[in-house]
C-alpha cells in the first residue's frame, strides 16, 4: 500500500510539474514588447518560479528547459544562449526555497527582485554580444534605461501573483501532502 501512495504522490509531482511548464509556454505568447525588439514584458515567468518553489532548483530549471525548449515550435528566431535567463526564473525561487519563508512577503520581494536583476543583466548581456556587438557604456545604460521602468512596473504585479498563487496552489499542496 505504501509503495502506491508513493507512486501517486511521484505522479501527482510530474503532472503538477508539467502544467506548470505548459503554462509557461502558453504564457510566452503573451509577450508584449515594449521598445523594438529587445524589450519586452513577460509573465511566463510565474510558473517556473512557482516550480521552482514547489519542487526546488530541479524542478524549477526542468519546467523553465521544457518551456524554453518548447518555444522553438512559435518562435522563430529562438536561441539557445537564452536558455540560461531563462533557466534562472526556477533555478533561483528553487534554491531560495530551502533558506527563506516564501509566504513572507519580504522574502518573496527579495527573491523576484534577485532573480529579475539576474535576469535582465544577462539578457543586456547577450543581447549586446549576439546581436549588437556592442557592450560599451553607452549599449548597457540605453538598455537599463529601458529596463528599469518596466521592471519597476512589473515586479510589484509579478510578487502580488506570486503571493496569491502561493496561498492557492502551493498551501493546499503542503496541507495534502501532510495527510
Amino acid at each position: 500500500m505504501n509503495n502506491i501512495l508513493k507512486n501517486r504522490f511521484k505522479m501527482r509531482k510530474l503532472v503538477l510539474l508539467s502544467t506548470f511548464s505548459a503554462l509557461a509556454v502558453v504564457f510566452r505568447i503573451f509577450t508584449f514588447y515594449v521598445m523594438g525588439d529587445t524589450s519586452r514584458i513577460v509573465i511566463y515567468n510565474i510558473p517556473i518560479m512557482l516550480a521552482g518553489f514547489i519542487f526546488g532548483p530541479a524542478g524549477g530549471l526542468g519546467a523553465a528547459l521544457i518551456a524554453d525548449v518548447s518555444a522553438i515550435i512559435y518562435e522563430p528566431r529562438w536561441n539557445p544562449f537564452f536558455m540560461i535567463p531563462a533557466s534562472l526564473w526556477g533555478l533561483i525561487p528553487g534554491i531560495f526555497k530551502y533558506f527563506i519563508n516564501i509566504r513572507d512577503i519580504r522574502h518573496l520581494v527579495i527573491v523576484e527582485v534577485l532573480t529579475h536583476v539576474l535576469v535582465t543583466i544577462i539578457n543586456s548581456f547577450l543581447i549586446g554580444s549576439l546581436f549588437v556587438h556592442n557592450l560599451s557604456w553607452s549599449f548597457w545604460a540605453a538598455r537599463l534605461s529601458l529596463a528599469l521602468p518596466i521592471m519597476i512596473i512589473k515586479m510589484p504585479i509579478d510578487i502580488i501573483i506570486l503571493k496569491v498563487c502561493i496561498k492557492r496552489v502551493i498551501d493546499p499542496l503542503v496541507l495534502e501532502a501532510k495527510y
